[in-house]
């Protein structure tokens, strides 16, 4: 028989549809009662978050996770941030919280009493510091310094990450564990979709063009300059393929990919999409006949992995996470080699045995990255730390 554990999570910063978060704390609600029933969750929202999370809850486990609202909005930023470092420690009090978990680096000083776990799944400040301005940056390399200082256990999404978390947080290796991310293969599937399901996708979107798919906000490391490069090279190959972008616009880089597309030429076939939700991304995937994934920078990825659920051939960068992550169940390449990157999305195309082979590496690969297995092993992390 299990201790009982309650564990407080800071949900504020997970903002559905702009936080990557989202999933991690998605797939917690969903799998924690079924792994480990001696655990508690009080999750703390605001009020627009909580309709969101509320309908992941388990109808068999009413009593294991809590969605406390805390009375403050996720926006203004400094609103939030009081909330994070003043209500949340003081609601954990309230609730007899065992372990404070977060992917932020609040609260500002550490909750008495409380063991703290640090999930860190975003190094940005320290990479692309230039994108959030000084007094951001500033704020975020003290605060998670200050916070992998203090905290009892130290996660990772990838072995990428843990190297920067020791580089950029001086946090020595022995404190930190790697937790790959999930992948949500129970919406990532296309174990019941049929062609009707296609069709009306298809109507709902006006998409009646064969395309390759690429998901991801947009900003400058993303590549999505480069991609149009590429794009434009297989295009003189004769292949009559789209491009399809969906991602949220960050900071109005999106205009900047649109006057590119306009710049090359490509604007007929190159096609942008906001915020696409699960229901819908996995028909954008199962439609496509190829994902690719330049990214930059990445501290794991995922939308590789939901691609290749869905039974997509796909290439991706060669940096950073992504080829730790998808290597193993894609093409790798460089980005910024616009004429690799145009010929390997024609070989993938124009050749129906590699398209075929890439599909069934991909959907055995990406296997392994599943809900249980990301819960189970925090979870025991948690239970060792609070033992």
């Amino acid at each position: 028989m299990h201790k009982k554990i309650k564990v407080g999570i800071d949900a504020l910063p997970a903002v559905p549809g702009m936080s990557g978060a989202v999933g991690a704390i998605r797939n917690m609600i969903k799998i924690v009662p079924k792994v480990d029933n001696s655990v508690e969750l009080i999750i703390f929202v605001n009020s627009a978050q909580y309709d969101y999370y509320k309908r992941f809850l388990p109808l068999d486990a009413p009593n294991k996770i809590t969605l406390f609202i805390v009375k403050f909005p996720s926006s203004p930023l400094p609103l939030r941030l009081w909330a994070q470092n003043f209500i949340v420690p003081s609601l954990c009090h309230k609730f007899d919280i065992d372990v404070h978990f977060s992917m932020n680096p609040e609260p500002i000083i550490k909750i008495s009493g409380v063991k703290e776990v640090f999930k860190v799944v975003d190094l940005q400040y320290f990479d692309v510091p230039q994108e959030f301005g000084v007094w951001k940056t500033t704020y975020r390399k003290w605060m998670g310094r200050r916070k992998a200082k203090r905290a009892e256990l130290i996660l990772g999404n990838s072995l990428y990450t843990k190297a920067k978390i020791m580089e950029y947080l001086g946090v020595q290796p022995d404190r930190i564990r790697v937790v790959h991310e999930a992948l949500d293969h129970e919406f990532f599937n296309t174990d019941h979709l049929d062609l009707k399901d296609l069709d009306v996708f298809r109507k709902r979107y006006s998409i009646a063009y064969p395309f390759i798919i690429y998901v991801s906000s947009f900003r400058p490391y993303k590549n999505h300059a480069l991609l149009l490069q590429a794009f434009s090279k297989l295009r003189e190959k004769g292949l009559p393929y789209h491009l399809v972008l969906i991602g949220n616009d960050i900071k109005g880089y999106r205009r900047k990919i649109e006057n590119k597309a306009i710049e090359v030429g490509l604007t007929h076939c190159i096609h942008f999409f906001d915020y696409i939700h699960h229901w819908d991304l996995r028909l954008f995937y199962a439609a496509a006949d190829l994902a690719v994934y330049p990214s930059e920078l990445e501290t794991f990825g995922i939308p590789p992995l939901e691609a290749m659920a869905c039974g997509v051939p796909v290439i991706v960068s060669d940096r950073t996470a992504v080829p730790e992550i998808s290597g193993g169940g894609s093409l790798v390449v460089d980005p910024h080699n616009i004429s690799l990157m145009a010929e390997s999305m024609y070989q993938v195309l124009s050749n129906e045995k590699l398209g075929k082979e890439l599909q069934e590496k991909g959907k055995t690969w990406c296997k392994q990255f599943t809900e249980e297995r990301n819960i189970s092993e925090t979870i025991q992390l948690i239970r060792d730390l609070v033992n």
